[in-house]
């Protein structure tokens, strides 16, 4: 029995019966799931897996990419929860790979641990599920288990620059030099390691200006804990996918799916609506093509898929689960956030992920040059998973069609950095395409931030970690503390520069046609 899901694995069992299911996303595959000792008096039991994804790579020690690993299970019917990984048993049949149970045992993360590249592939992953920490009997008469998968890529430990030595309309950090004169750039500032960087025009110190309420308040410090980038994490290789926002969105009970998504569900009479772009829409808009599936019975989840082509069949080929995700508010990231054991990015690792330890190029796009390739004018094999652009480097205002393209499609065998619009260590569509949607340093309750993780669990639809955008006595429910970086696919050139500012302390709540983003998860 084989049942299609994207960008998940899951199984089922039920008095015994193994029921396998495999499925893929953005380029990784999972399948061949089976649970081991499972009817054991045992307090663990090992989930073991296949997985591969393509374009995988390693160069020497601190360039590689990796998959955020993460598991939900199911009780006899019942609301999906976060398990537990207390360890691992096998890294699988491949050679050169190493896997991290993360600290918090919310996932692990698989890597090459040898150099290579191309499909990384190997057999028999086995997670040592904690069931017992998690309330689940050995005994249970049914369990259904969803392993996710998600691409990431490593950013090292190391110094590197913010800012830029032409402010010019973008506000960007840099170094002062003790006289300041308004819309002049003394050079860029270097994080040098996690301590607190003091904020101000003194000679040395971190500067940014406060001319318009959109680009901060212009004040600091910015504290030890806050993530400066300085230390390792690992970033999300493109931003979220359509079809990775389904699977978040076919995890919840309906009452979270109607909070985390635009259209209203509780009436249950959503079927056939693209639920992200508001009340009761047909047709898709801005290429955003998820779409609710036939109404449940009353008071059950949905079952979300895309439908790009309109035909009322979710999830063919060429329906658009690749596409990077719009219509996404920052309540909906941060949600996500949570429920992937996941973070927020941060508007200085942001410009750590796109320009690494490289000296400062003024104006600089992610790939480190100011060289915007022609832009995209035309589109092949649209919504499929090898959607492909016939030219360009950037999605921004100049391409056509208007809207968010798959997720790494400048990318190919034969590109360079600069054809695949990539960052420094490979990070894809940092410039252009959606926005993404970082803590900013530029008011208070952004440099609040401490870097925690999510724990799997919303509460009510919603992120709760304290610390997170928008927190507000018990979950993050506003906008405060996020800005905008990167451009988006609607906007103008400038606005998609490594070092620009226009809009790095906006609050926003709405969804709107260019807002998306990724996440970060700090190094084990």
């Amino acid at each position: 029995m084989l049942i299609k899901r994207f960008g998940i694995l899951f199984i089922i069992i039920i008095c015994g019966l193994l029921l396998t299911v495999s499925a893929s996303a953005n380029n990784i595959t999972v399948n061949n799931v089976e649970l081991k000792n499972l009817l054991q008096v045992s307090p663990t039991a090992e989930i073991e897996f296949d997985i591969s994804w393509e374009k995988s790579w390693r160069y020497g020690d601190n360039f590689y990419d990796a998959a955020w690993i993460f598991a939900k299970y199911s009780v006899d019917n019942s609301d999906w929860n976060h398990a537990t990984i207390s360890s691992t048993t096998s890294v699988g049949s491949g050679t050169g790979l190493s896997i991290d149970i993360s600290t918090d045992n919310k996932g692990a993360l698989l890597y090459r641990s040898a150099a290579d590249f191309g499909t990384l592939s190997t057999t028999a992953i086995q997670l040592q599920w904690n069931r017992q920490s998690d309330g689940v009997a050995y005994n249970a008469a049914k369990i259904e288990i969803r392993i996710f998968a998600i691409e990431m890529v490593y950013i090292t430990q190391g110094s590197f620059y913010v800012g830029d030595t032409n402010n010019s309309g973008t506000n960007c950090f840099f170094r002062a030099d003790g006289t300041y004169v308004k819309d002049e750039a003394l050079g860029p500032y270097q994080i040098t390691s996690e301590d607190a960087i003091t904020v101000g025009t003194a000679n040395g110190n971190l500067y940014y200006d406060d001319d318009n309420t959109y680009d901060g308040d212009g004040a600091g410090p910015i504290p030890a804990a806050f993530p400066k980038g300085y230390n390792d994490f690992y970033v999300m290789k493109y931003e979220i996918s359509q079809g990775q926002y389904c699977d978040f969105l076919n995890t919840l009970t309906q009452s979270e799916q109607n909070i985390r998504t635009a259209d209203t569900l509780t009436a249950e009479d959503a079927s056939g609506h693209y639920v992200m772009i508001g009340e009761n829409i047909t047709a898709v808009t801005y290429r955003q093509a998820i779409k609710a599936g036939p109404d449940p019975a009353d008071g059950q989840p949905y079952s979300f898929g895309c439908d790009l082509d309109e035909d009322g069949i979710l999830n063919e080929a060429n329906d658009g689960e690749w596409i990077a995700c719009n219509y996404l508010s920052i309540m909906d990231l941060m949600a996500y956030a949570d429920w992937a054991g996941l973070r927020p990015i941060t508007e200085l690792e942001f410009e750590k992920a796109a320009r690494g330890p490289s000296a400062v190029v003024d104006d600089e796009y992610a790939w480190g040059s100011t060289t915007i390739e022609t832009a995209t004018s035309s589109l092949a094999n649209a919504g499929a998973a090898n959607e492909a652009a016939n030219q360009g480097n950037l999605n921004y205002a100049s391409c056509s069609p208007d809207g968010p393209y798959r997720c790494g499609i400048y990318a190919d065998s034969s590109s360079s950095r600069q054809n695949a619009g990539a960052s420094f260590y490979g990070v894809m569509e940092l410039s252009g395409s959606l926005w993404e949607r970082p803590v900013t340093v530029g008011n208070a309750t952004g440099r609040g931030f401490v870097g925690t993780h999510g724990d799997g669990a919303l509460s009510s639809g919603y992120a709760n970690n304290s610390d997170w955008p928008g927190y507000s006595g018990s979950v993050n429910s506003s906008a405060t503390g996020s800005g905008f970086r990167g451009g988006n696919w609607s906007s103008g050139s400038s606005y998609a520069r490594v070092s620009d500012r226009n809009y790095a302390a906006l609050t926003n709540t709405f969804r709107n046609v260019s807002y998306g983003g990724r996440l970060v998860r700090t190094s084990p």
